[in-house]
């Protein structure tokens, strides 16, 4: 773009034609940022920067981008020149929305870019799309933190849980993601890891009126009821004896996979009936040959 007075017709006629053009940030003010156009000092606030909310514009400072103009007009006192970097990008961010769509179903697998993240989850950029991705939905274990695991602008690939319309024209489906679902689930080879009888230290998860949960690993708990933890002695409420965070020595006394629940045995348990026991009660006895027999009967 030219400079001086044709710089300030092409500004206008910009303007008129709704055309972007191309600024560099100089500097942060009260409420945006300075944008130098052409020679032409502009103004882009803050909130006009992203899609979403930015908390520091200073790393804007030096970068040529491209803006939308939003007013312009110039007077004795100078020129106005108000200019928008969000509206140009909602336009690509509906552009692509609507090439993606057509892969938007329960079931499919696509990749994303992380946007934002809060303490429910994380939002994921499929392509001009942003879906939901819960807490709850980024793994197996319990309790991950969306930021401990996943940071901004990182790439991955999630799958469709859900897609639920809305009366938003902006936003006219609400999507939900999952990790975990392209995961393998722990609980498929559980009896095989964790047979009765087997000894390790875990970390105490919840604790609950009737006992305290343990992870034995990411994404499998067992419980160590209120009796075990008492050894006999009247204890109204589990968290009498346990503490969440804290390590224990736990013994597995016995798994239902189906319904996803390991009973854990206090400490070092002997008295655990374990695969080899039953095992072994199933061999019978050897019979001997018949020689042996005439032998017993002569």
């Amino acid at each position: 773009m030219a400079r001086g007075p044709e710089a300030k017709a092409e500004l206008q006629q910009a303007f008129q034609l709704g055309l972007a053009v191309e600024g560099t940030v100089m500097g942060v003010n009260k409420g945006g940022v300075e944008v130098q156009v052409a020679g032409v000092r502009g103004f882009c606030p803050i909130s006009q920067l992203e899609m979403r909310p930015v908390a520091d514009a200073t790393e804007y400072v030096g970068r040529k981008l491209s803006f939308h103009i939003v007013r312009y007009d110039a007077d004795r006192r100078g020129d106005n020149l108000v200019l928008s970097r969000r509206i140009l990008l909602e336009a690509e961010a509906r552009e692509r929305a609507d090439k993606i769509r057509s892969q938007l179903v329960v079931g499919a697998v696509l990749p994303g870019v992380v946007v934002a993240l809060k303490d429910f989850g994380a939002f994921v950029d499929l392509g001009g799309v942003e879906g939901m991705l819960p807490a709850s939905e980024l793994g197996f274990a319990r309790g991950i933190r969306p930021a401990d695991r996943l940071s901004l602008g990182q790439h991955l690939a999630v799958q469709i849980l859900r897609i639920e319309k809305t009366d938003d024209p902006r936003r006219p489906e609400r999507i939900s993601l999952s990790l975990k679902a392209l995961e393998r689930d722990p609980w498929e080879d559980v009896a095989a890891r964790f047979p009765p009888g087997t000894k390790l230290t875990g970390r105490i998860t919840r604790v609950e009126s009737f006992g305290a949960f343990v992870e034995l690993a990411p994404g499998i708990e067992g419980l160590v009821h209120i009796g075990e933890l008492a050894g006999g002695k009247h204890v109204r409420h589990a968290r009498e004896l346990a503490k969440v965070g804290a390590t224990i020595d736990v013994t597995v006394l016995a798994i239902d996979r189906e319904r996803r629940r390991i009973s854990l045995g206090l400490g070092d348990r002997s008295d655990v009936v374990t695969q080899e026991d039953l095992a072994a009660a199933r061999v019978p006895a050897r019979l001997g040959t018949l020689g042996d027999l005439f032998k017993k009967n002569a």
